[in-house]
């Protein structure tokens, strides 16, 4: 979590929607993500604040974000907002469930299911040894068929790292959280291509403005958490 974009979220009891914010799930720069209890149904959801800290700040009075580069920020929000209707309609076992969309505070809001469980980084490091085949395949398999349902909805995921998959309490499946397409593009469209390559898992194209991405680059950032998996290292930075 950064320490900057965090003393700027909304703090815990401010509504959205029908939502109450109950605490800060994490940071980054393009985004806060917070957990909070819907007010009819008392369930937990994450939603997900879009919040391009290079391009705004917040009003600490009255909540509302105010754009340094209004046209950049306008911009990405759109993007923002036209990727959370896409995963509105991705319904698939594996792929965390966007449940609502918000418009308030002069930004937008992904409301989504709150999954329990342990990213992917930290069960490999709990579990003190190489995975097995059996749980290998119990990952790759569910994994590809997600990346296969959302290439076919003409969507990327753009941020595959062992950070970005969940393996749930339940029955530690694996579930792809935190895409990262509408802030790739505003990287892009801003140059700051830096701010959302992951060394070792991120391909070449992502380092280059305007390269061409496509399903090989989720195929690319995958292949290189696999190799995480089964190492415990992240392959070497092709750039």
């Amino acid at each position: 979590m950064e320490s900057g974009q965090s003393s700027s979220a909304l703090p815990p009891g401010t509504r959205l929607d029908r939502y109450t914010i109950q605490s800060i799930l994490g940071a980054g720069g393009f985004g806060i993500t917070y957990l909070a209890e819907h007010e009819l149904l008392k369930k937990c959801y994450a939603i997900k604040e879009h919040f391009p800290s290079q391009f705004a700040t917040r009003d600490l009075t009255t909540g509302h974000l105010v754009p340094s580069d209004l046209s950049i920020y306008k911009w990405a929000l759109d993007k923002f907002l036209q990727e959370a209707r896409i995963l509105t309609r991705c319904s698939h076992p594996n792929i965390v469930r966007v449940t609502d969309i918000i418009e308030a505070n002069k930004t937008g809001y992904m409301v989504l299911e709150y999954e329990g469980g342990q990213n992917l980084e930290t069960w490999l490091k709990s579990l003190g040894r190489r995975p097995t085949q059996r749980e290998i395949d119990n990952l790759l398999t569910p994994l590809l068929a997600a990346l296969g349902f959302i290439h076919s909805q003409g969507l990327l995921h753009r941020d595959i790292a062992p950070d970005n998959i969940l393996l749930r309490d339940t029955d530690r499946s694996p579930c792809l959280i935190d895409f990262g397409a509408a802030r790739d593009q505003t990287a892009e469209r801003s140059r700051a291509s830096s701010a959302v390559v992951k060394t070792g898992y991120s391909p070449p194209e992502q380092y280059a403005v305007g390269a061409a991405q496509g399903p090989w680059t989720d195929i690319y950032a995958l292949a290189a958490t696999l190799h995480f998996a089964l190492s415990g290292k992240a392959p070497p930075d092709e750039v």
